[in-house]
């Protein structure tokens, strides 16, 4: 094997007894060998926690931690504390990964000099039976910061996911998930690009993503949901202190995700969620403010949308909602 560094992979574990073993094979059947696994019981109240250590003993590498339940960012960041890899990998317990996942992903960036090396992700159901054979004609792009924090806004090749990508240590850089959050990668992600100077992405689908009716984000809406939000208000903050020239269109992605939200919240039937909604919603869109300068820059559909969002957001998205616009 031509690179020796060693890949330290976190997985926090919860409840899932019915996929877990199925991801830790996955992982210790990497072609690449030099890993570190550590697995995060994030107090399963089912056989979980048996699984992790049945598997420490079987295989040298894994490491098991026991810990009451902190929720997922939780128990990625206590992985994080211990890891003493050069880089860092992301598994959730539910999904898998092909045999060739990291070694295709650290090959990547050591041939291109990247800090961040990412793949294409396939999406299956629970009865699926998955064709993991890779393609054949495989593309490779590369971002310097910038272009991988404008694409990173967009989610068109790249995206917020934490799993389906290798980190080297240095740029995570101490940057922990917050605490109790449902979309903690758009709190994190953003922070970590900022601090590459080049991300490789490779167009194979090396990462396996279970879709579950009781997941997290197969979930109804709830006042939760605008975790993501405050995470893109945070964003717009950041990339003002650090990257001005993507500080439009970080807005604009903001605003129109705010819509979004609202427009998802009418569809709900809960009158007091929707009352708390509503008025967190109206509060981020009235914090958002776009420069003199900023509105010269937008297109007419972008000034008509901001300009009636402002006289009645409710209004506008019922229009929406009409026309089935999404973000």
């Amino acid at each position: 094997m031509k690179y020796k560094g060693l890949i330290s992979v976190i997985v926090p574990v919860y409840n899932v007894e019915k996929y877990l073993e199925k991801c830790i094979k996955s992982i210790i059947n990497q072609t690449y060998h030099n890993l570190e696994i550590i697995l995060v019981n994030d107090g399963s109240k089912d056989e979980s926690g048996e699984i992790c250590d049945f598997w420490a003993e079987k295989d040298s590498r894994i490491k098991v931690i026991h810990k009451e339940n902190g929720g997922l960012s939780d128990a990625r960041n206590a992985g994080m504390k211990i890891a003493k890899g050069e880089y860092i990998g992301f598994v959730d317990s539910d999904d898998y990964i092909n045999s060739n996942f990291y070694e295709i992903l650290i090959t990547n960036m050591t041939t291109y000099k990247a800090d961040i090396s990412t793949c294409a992700v396939k999406k299956f159901s629970e009865e699926e039976i998955l064709d993991e054979s890779l393609l054949l004609n495989e593309k490779v792009y590369t971002f310097r910061t910038e272009e991988a924090l404008s694409d990173l806004i967009d989610e068109n090749i790249l995206n917020q996911t934490v799993w389906n990508k290798l980190y080297k240590k240095e740029v995570i850089n101490n940057i922990y998930f917050e605490f109790g959050k449902i979309h903690e990668d758009v709190f994190w992600t953003y922070q970590v690009f900022g601090n590459a100077k080049k991300v490789v992405y490779i167009n194979q689908e090396l990462y396996y993503y279970l879709q579950r009716l009781g997941s997290i984000m197969n979930s109804k809406f709830s006042i939760a949901r605008i975790d993501a939000l405050e995470a893109k208000a945070n964003r717009v903050k950041y990339l003002e202190r650090n990257f001005p020239s993507l500080v439009l269109k970080a807005k604009k992605n903001e605003f129109f995700f705010n819509l979004y939200l609202y427009q998802w919240m009418l569809r709900t039937d809960d009158i007091e969620e929707k009352y708390k909604c509503k008025q967190l919603l109206q509060k981020y869109l009235t914090n958002l403010t776009f420069t003199k300068q900023e509105r010269a820059k937008l297109s007419l559909q972008n000034k008509i949308w901001i300009n009636l969002a402002n006289i009645s957001l409710g209004t506008t998205c019922k229009i929406r909602n009409m026309l089935k616009m999404g973000m």
